[in-house]
């Protein structure tokens, strides 16, 4: 029998948040990838990508566009009223607006699942980047304009990271965890059933989940399509960011058992950086008579 159930499919090529503009392009693949079916869809407007620098705006690079386009996500998900929300992003900062609206239309009752080698716990006093706000944006803290958004903050309590590597915790982000005290499971504390992902599920007193998955919280070695495989080389600031450890496999079997537990009403997949792709479409672009 059909489900009930309304599910919104966004589409947010949001590429601002992170400075890159193959994300836009990583964005638009991921939804094509995807399996397709009845569910609602929706674009949320983006500026595609023209070569000009992004201005800095309060220490936060192309905030006012960054805003703007969380501002348009959320009005098209409040008018259309959906249960459960896909997200394909675009950096990670498109979780803002489809989570919130979620921890609003399911108050008191959200647990959420970050999937991902990094934390997203920094403010524009640590990076100009917004794609590392949005986990602490959803908990109610961090810059406020984008804190603003969680009209009903998710608590920390109910927070769990899947996919961080402990031994590579930077002391701010140390210091960031004991302060807020969410639930971190390392790749190596996985054990085959994920009992104690489900068990903290189970514990949460949630009956919804959210979960944002970060394509980079995979080995690059495994999935080139992030960051750490630009073949133009590492960018100097990201040279000591951790890299991922899990793969396709792990993730899907844990979102698997993760919806045998609890109802699983959001998902964001994003950080999606098709270098190959987006070389071929340059190159493309260039050759006689198809650029004729």
């Amino acid at each position: 029998m059909p489900s009930q159930k309304k599910t919104l499919r966004l589409l947010m090529p949001q590429w601002q948040g992170g400075n890159n503009p193959i994300y836009h392009l990583g964005a638009r693949l991921l939804y094509w990838l995807a399996p397709k079916g009845d569910a609602e869809f929706a674009e949320v407007p983006v500026a595609v990508p023209d070569g000009a620098k992004l201005p800095l705006e309060g220490g936060v690079i192309a905030k006012s566009a960054i805003l703007a386009q969380n501002e348009a996500a959320l009005s098209i998900i409040e008018k259309a009223k959906p249960d459960r929300i896909v997200t394909f992003g675009g950096d990670c900062s498109v979780s803002l607006a489809p989570f919130s609206y979620l921890a609003t239309r399911y108050a008191g009752d959200v647990a959420i699942l970050w999937v991902d080698a990094h934390f997203d716990l920094t403010t524009s006093e640590v990076s100009t980047h917004a794609h590392g706000y949005p986990m602490l944006n959803l908990l109610g803290k961090g810059d406020s304009e984008f804190a603003a958004f969680a009209k009903d903050p998710i608590p920390a309590k109910r927070l769990a990271y899947v996919g961080i590597d402990k031994g590579t915790i930077s002391e701010r982000s140390r210091r960031a965890v004991e302060e807020l005290k969410p639930t971190v499971f390392a790749p190596s504390e996985l054990t085959q059933n994920f009992s104690e992902v489900t068990d903290w599920l189970k514990a949460s007193g949630a009956s919804k989940l959210v979960v944002h998955f970060d394509l980079d919280v995979l080995d690059p070695k495994k999935f080139r399509e992030q960051l750490f495989n630009n073949p133009a080389g590492l960018a100097e600031q990201f040279k000591n960011s951790p890299t991922g450890q899990m793969d396709f496999d792990t993730v899907v079997a844990l979102l698997k058992k993760c919806s045998e537990v609890i109802d699983i009403v959001g998902l964001t997949i994003a950080e999606h950086l098709p270098w190959d792709a987006e070389n071929l479409r340059r190159a493309l672009a260039q050759l006689p008579i198809l650029s004729d």
